[in-house]
């Protein structure tokens, strides 16, 4: 029956756009954070390769008879765990390089977030709100009104139903007379919409006892 017209919000959300300083900080930061994911992921594969070439390795000098062949796997096995030893070097300097990267953006980023926050406009909401409120109460008592004005179009019928022999003989007729037509509502909260509801919305969430209908009234 009562609809909100969100065109103008939706085109406003859609056009939103309140961090482009830090998003072009983040980008820039992500770029660098790939590359050092990626030289991660190549070392941690290498890992895994020297990691199972070692087993390989400790399992054939359980097994293995001749002398020489056992020679050769004890000189591997050395270097596998050189290589391991390697490894866990790179991934420690990888760690510290990704620390140093992430110190390098703190500055940039604050610097970004402080651009973003100057330029960006404040979406006060408090017009809203009572522009909704205002058109919600408008449209329940207009709605009441014109069931009033349509009742006293009938209003005649209180000539023939106040009439005392009337009433003797319906004695029930009077109930009739005095109920009221009007909209119906039903409501278990003190108030429509509170404070909490909009401080709740204004976080991004909808309390619990705010329910979207599962289907409008007729």
């Amino acid at each position: 029956m009562i609809k909100v017209d969100r065109k103008a919000l939706d085109k406003t959300i859609d056009s939103m756009n309140l961090f482009p300083e830090t998003k072009k900080a983040v980008a820039e930061y992500k770029e660098n954070a790939n590359l050092l994911d990626q030289r991660e992921t190549m070392l941690k594969e290498q890992m895994a390769v020297i990691q199972k070439k070692h087993t390989e390795n400790l399992m054939n000098q359980q097994v293995i008879t001749d002398i020489s062949e056992l020679i050769y796997l004890k000189k591997q096995a050395k270097e596998l765990v050189y290589e391991t030893n390697v490894i866990n070097s790179l991934l420690e300097e990888l760690s510290e390089e990704r620390t140093a990267v992430k110190l390098k953006y703190v500055p940039i980023f604050q610097q970004a977030i402080e651009d973003d926050r100057r330029s960006r406009p404040d979406y006060h909401v408090n017009q809203m709100v009572e522009l909704i409120r205002w058109e919600l109460v408008k449209a329940v008592a207009d709605l009441s009104q014109a069931m009033q004005t349509q009742q006293k179009e009938v209003s005649a019928i209180h000539e023939v139903m106040n009439d005392p022999t009337v009433k003797v003989q319906y004695p029930r007729i009077e109930y009739m007379l005095n109920t009221k037509v009007q909209p119906v509502y039903s409501e278990s909260f003190d108030t429509v919409l509170s404070r909490y509801h909009m401080f709740a919305a204004r976080d991004g969430q909808i309390p619990s006892d705010i329910k979207r209908p599962m289907k409008e009234g007729k």
